[in-house]
């Protein structure tokens, strides 16, 4: 069997790092003005894509960059100049819709993938941007597992889809809604997501009949706003349709999104490649995915076109776990794999479990064990004290730690 890749989302360098510790194949990032998530990711700069690249080829990973949006006239000349960084970074592939960024990428000699903008659903379409350049496409939203079977098997070109995260209720993710009343265009990595809050209906009418003038909440079915893809019921499925490649939605997501989505995932190609992929490492899966920031799950339309299902009834966090701040890392002995953490917030107790966040660390998540000050083995320390404990992989000074606990009942419906 031969498993796709896993292709994580990196908005930041914590999320970067996460992504690669916990098992991906690939990472892609946004990049300056010709992404789709351009006001989330204000922490990458072109400086540092070259330390990326090269931090990702140690892992035996690959890093691609999303030049996703539409480009204007007057833009070309900064896209030459994207382009021409991009080339002398030797990043892995563009992922693009735009036709002036497909012709000079090609021209430079960097790989295309086809982003999902484009909407490619057919064999015909498919075999049409391969002919133009394109070295992978990533399938519409809208294609069920049939066709994904189809297009993967008649058109020989690679094949990536979306296997976990945030879906737009718009084809391919080609909204106007955010354009049109905020002035923030979603082809333009603005999108200020208007789907996903309540609406009041008011009808417009001069009569005097009784109802005239009525209003009415829209909130208890969000008519716009999708349920987020899950496809860990599935997998075998998608693997044996002949994708290539496995996404994961998630740019604008934190860290403990990305490790903990990887992490699933991973486990779960790994266990199926080995045929162990049953209902109990399922369900560790699901709870890792379970345990981070998401909305109800559903299967998309993977399985066809259900209507109504897809829609969720709550835009509350579903996640079963959340995250307290509670300090900072002040210093890191390498040769015991000691942490020295000073307390701001809350109480450092034995026991409890930790998550270290830093833009080279990643996510490092652990359970304390013995607590210590100098010669000292406190019970508990307090804000403004400090303490040192072992830690299971390497941290940094500045490093921001938190407490992990279970999630609020009213988080999660």
């Amino acid at each position: 069997m031969v498993l796709p890749e896993l292709l994580a989302p990196a908005g930041d360098r914590a999320c970067f790092h996460a992504a690669l510790e916990h098992g991906a194949d690939a990472v892609y990032i946004g990049i300056g003005r010709f992404n789709m998530r351009r006001s989330q990711d204000g922490c990458l700069h072109f400086n540092q894509i070259p330390g990326m690249v090269k931090a990702a080829h140690e892992k035996g990973a690959k890093l691609y960059v999303t030049l996703n949006t539409i480009v204007y006239q007057e833009e070309l000349a900064e896209l030459d100049r994207t382009i021409a960084l991009l080339k002398a970074a030797e990043v892995d592939a563009v992922i693009a819709c735009d036709w002036a960024v497909i012709r000079r990428a090609k021209a430079a000699g960097i790989p295309v993938h086809i982003s999902t903008q484009m909407s490619a659903s057919n064999v015909e379409a498919v075999k049409f941007l391969a002919e133009q350049g394109a070295e992978r496409v990533v399938l519409a939203r809208e294609c069920s597992l049939e066709d994904i079977a189809i297009i993967a098997k008649e058109s020989g070109v690679p094949i990536e889809v979306f296997g976990h995260g945030a879906q737009c209720v718009a084809t391919s993710g080609r909204c106007f809604l955010s354009q049109l009343a905020y002035g923030c265009s979603s082809s333009r990595g603005k999108c200020l997501q208007p789907c996903r809050r309540r609406y009041h209906i008011r009808e417009v009418s001069d009569g005097v009949e009784a109802g005239a003038n009525a209003e009415f909440e829209v909130g208890t079915n969000f008519i716009l706003s999708a349920k987020d893809l899950c496809t860990l019921g599935m997998l075998p499925e998608l693997i044996q349709a002949g994708v290539v490649s496995l996404k994961i939605e998630g740019r604008a997501r934190n860290p403990e999104y990305v490790a903990n989505v990887v992490k699933a995932y991973r486990m779960a190609l790994d266990a199926i490649a080995e045929e162990r992929y049953d209902a109990a490492c399922q369900a560790e899966c699901m709870r890792l995915v379970e345990a981070v920031y998401h909305r109800p799950f559903a299967e998309g339309l993977l399985r066809g076109r259900p209507g109504q299902s897809q829609f969720t009834d709550s835009d509350a966090n579903y996640a079963t776990e959340k995250k307290l701040y509670l300090g900072v890392i002040r210093n890191y002995y390498a040769r015991h794999n000691v942490a020295e953490v000073l307390v701001h917030e809350g109480i450092l107790k034995p026991g409890i479990r930790l998550a270290v966040h830093g833009p080279k660390t990643g996510v490092v998540d652990f359970t304390v064990g013995t607590l210590r000050q100098d010669d000292e083995t406190p019970a508990e320390v307090h804000r403004g004290a400090w303490a040192t404990f072992v830690v299971p992989e390497r941290v940094r000074p500045g490093d921001k730690v938190y407490f992990v606990v279970p999630a609020t009942p009213t988080a999660l419906r």
